[in-house]
């Protein structure tokens, strides 16, 4: 009897294969979504009841056209700054993260900037990529934020606000104006979710590979992650940890787990442009196909 409960809380509370915490470890993190639900010390209690669809409803488009969200994954090479030129004549572009700074995102006009990440907007840059995001956004961005209610992104002009609270295992819901959504806390998959919300179809999603775990080497030391952005001067080290994860199998399952969610979006006329993706849950389409379709309309 007490080697079985030995055992049993030896496999409750050791980690388990694709993820390093243990399940014990994870049901108190789940607490901790369920806890944010009702406010904590960083958003406050005063955010939880907010009606966002209501806050956010002048900014739903008056009639349907499609989105392009740009990301910086290495399929965005797949696209060029005439295709962008072509697009914006009948659509819009929601950029992500470090998009501007690549060369094509800085020459095309941007529409809308998802920040959920308010590191890169902090007054006193890290590093100079941050620096130079701060001062276009700043300066020089004339479209629409996108941010998480109660951060503070530094930005004086018109921002949509999300809820941004993810729940993977208690959720299906997409809508990021409402409690919890269903999908990993992705930055493209927010703009996703949030371009539907506005109004925006079709939706082409460009630079969200899922492909980290195709850019591991294994070393002496371990697993480490090489640069795996479409712009190789992208602020991230040549060797480095993809946000703590240690080893091959977590990369791997991170990445799983996001081209399985992505089948939350498919009857919401979502697309990833390009043939370099991993993610096969969507239907997927060639920058030429999407100019045929709307020039001839």
């Amino acid at each position: 009897m007490i080697n079985r409960i030995k055992n049993a809380f030896l496999y409750y509370s050791g980690n388990h294969i694709y993820t390093d915490y243990s399940i014990l470890k994870t049901l108190i993190w789940k607490f901790g979504v369920v806890r944010r639900l009702f406010g904590d010390m960083k958003s406050g209690r005063r955010h939880l009841l907010k009606n966002l669809e209501a806050i956010n409803q002048n900014h739903k488009i008056k009639s349907q056209k499609p989105a392009l969200i740009c990301a910086t994954g290495p399929s965005l090479n797949e696209i060029d700054i005439d295709f962008l030129n072509d697009f914006q004549l009948f659509g819009d572009i929601f950029s992500v993260n470090y998009f501007p700074l690549t060369e094509i995102g800085s020459k095309c006009k941007i529409d809308y900037q998802i920040v959920l990440d308010v590191n890169l907007v902090k007054k006193e840059p890290s590093n100079l990529w941050m620096d130079k995001f701060y001062q276009w956004l700043t300066n020089d961005f004339d479209g629409k934020v996108i941010a998480q209610i109660g951060s503070n992104v530094n930005f004086s002009g018109e921002t949509i606000y999300l809820k941004g609270l993810t729940a993977t295992s208690f959720s299906k819901s997409i809508n990021p104006m409402r409690g919890v959504v269903g999908f990993p806390p992705y930055t493209t998959l927010f703009a996703i979710s949030t371009a539907i919300w506005l109004g925006y179809k079709p939706i082409y999603v460009c630079g969200l590979d899922a492909s980290q775990h195709s850019y591991i080497k294994i070393t002496e030391n371990g697993a480490v992650l090489k640069s795996h952005h479409a712009d190789t001067s992208y602020p991230y080290p040549v060797l480095g940890k993809w946000d703590g994860r240690p080893d091959a199998t977590s990369v791997l399952s991170s990445n799983a787990l996001v081209i399985e969610k992505m089948k939350l979006f498919k009857k919401y006329s979502v697309q990833i442009l390009g043939s370099e993706s991993h993610i096969d849950t969507l239907p997927r389409i060639l920058p030429h196909e999407i100019l045929s379709t709307f020039k001839n309309k």
